[in-house]
C-alpha cells in the first residue's frame, strides 16, 4: 500500500518541535489567519467579534501549530458521516479505532500517560496524553 500525502506550505521550523513556542507561529507565515464569524456568545472583546482560529500551512498541518494537543472530533460530525452513506464512520463505529491511538486514562495513570503494566513491562501505544489538573477536571 502507499500513501500520498499533501500539505499546503513548508517543511515544519523547528520552533514547531517545542510545544510551548506554538504561539510564537500564530499569525505567523505557518499560519492561514482564519477567524471565526462572530456569533453574539463568544470573542465578544475581540475586534469584530471574531477570534483568531490558528490553522497550520506546513508539513503537519494545524497539528504543528496547536501544541501537538489531542483533541478528537465531534461525535455528531462521525455521526453526520455515517448517515452521508460513509459506513464504518459514525462515532460508535469508530470509538474503537480512535481509542487505540493513545492511552486510556487508567487508575494508575489518570490522565493517560504510560504505566507499567502488571508483568513489568512498559505499555507504549502510538500517543500517550497528559492532563493538567483543573477545576474543569470535575465537569469532564
Amino acid at each position: 500500500m502507499a500513501v500520498l500525502v499533501l500539505e499546503a506550505g513548508m517543511e515544519q521550523p523547528d520552533v514547531s518541535l517545542v510545544p510551548g513556542l506554538y504561539s510564537t507561529m500564530q499569525g505567523s507565515n505557518v499560519d492561514w489567519g482564519y477567524t471565526t464569524m462572530p456569533d453574539g456568545r463568544s470573542c465578544l472583546e475581540r475586534p469584530g467579534q471574531a477570534c483568531s482560529w490558528p490553522r497550520g500551512k506546513m508539513m503537519g498541518g494545524s497539528t504543528s501549530i496547536n501544541s501537538y494537543a489531542y483533541i478528537r472530533g465531534n461525535k455528531l460530525d462521525y455521526d453526520k458521516w455515517a448517515e452521508m452513506g460513509n459506513d464504518g464512520w459514525s462515532y460508535k463505529e469508530s470509538e474503537e479505532y480512535l481509542s487505540e491511538t493513545y492511552m486510556q486514562p487508567t487508575s494508575r495513570a489518570p490522565c493517560g500517560g504510560k504505566e507499567t503494566s502488571e508483568d513489568g513491562r512498559a505499555r507504549s501505544p502510538p500517543t500517550t496524553l497528559s492532563c493538567n489538573p483543573s477545576d474543569n477536571q470535575e465537569r469532564i
